[in-house]
């Protein structure tokens, strides 16, 4: 009696983990209507971003930012310390930036979702790729932006915070630190003036 119902057992222990793993990791969240599953534009990661760079509307670079383990240092137009805050702030919006949906898969004129000559542009590079990214108007419904991607011909749809990265300006991300030196390890100040020179240790 025991033998003919091992193989029932056995199935149904096997029709249970089926069921569990299939709930599990066979299902995808369900997007709010009109919503789509985010979708990649830039198959990067913050940590592979190694440069972002500001363009102008003539093609030319407002300021740029070089990246190296995670530290940014302004390199264009000069040589500049940047706020490692912002710096990282960027990498995290840029590095964490989705559609939310393609409104266009293949579009001829993108001038119907503002994006034109003097949309604002942001370059990001990594070690092997780069993008150029374009960022339109603001949509009317839910308050996101238009974005297209150099050699994509789909528009999409980008949450609104991504706004404030594309419209930044240098003096924005400069370090504003008077010193850029760590003084943890001082052990003595001098401080002079006419008549009278002052040493602390």
């Amino acid at each position: 009696m025991k033998r003919r119902f091992m193989p029932t057992i056995a199935a149904f222990i096997m029709l249970v983990f089926l069921l569990a793993y299939a709930n599990y990791y066979e299902t995808d969240d369900i997007p709010p209507p009109g919503m789509q599953q985010p979708t990649e534009i830039m198959y990067c990661s913050e940590a592979d971003i190694s440069a972002l760079t500001w363009v102008n509307a003539g093609g030319e670079i407002d300021f740029r930012i070089e990246i190296n383990d995670g530290h940014g240092k302004i390199v264009a137009p000069a040589l500049f310390d940047a706020d490692q805050l912002e710096v990282k702030g960027l990498l995290a919006h840029f590095g964490e930036l989705r559609a939310q949906m393609v409104v266009e898969e293949n579009a001829t004129d993108t001038a119907a979702f503002g994006i034109g000559p003097d949309s604002p542009v942001v370059r990001i590079e990594t070690a092997t790729a780069s993008w150029q990214l374009t960022l339109g108007e603001r949509s009317p419904i839910g308050g996101s932006y238009f974005l297209i991607s150099n050699d994509d011909p789909r528009v999409f749809l980008v949450p609104a915070y991504i706004n404030g990265a594309f419209n930044k300006q240098i003096t924005d991300v400069r370090s504003r630190a008077w010193f850029n030196q760590d003084f943890g390890a001082i052990t003595h100040i001098t401080i002079e003036k006419p008549g009278e020179k002052v040493v602390l240790e």
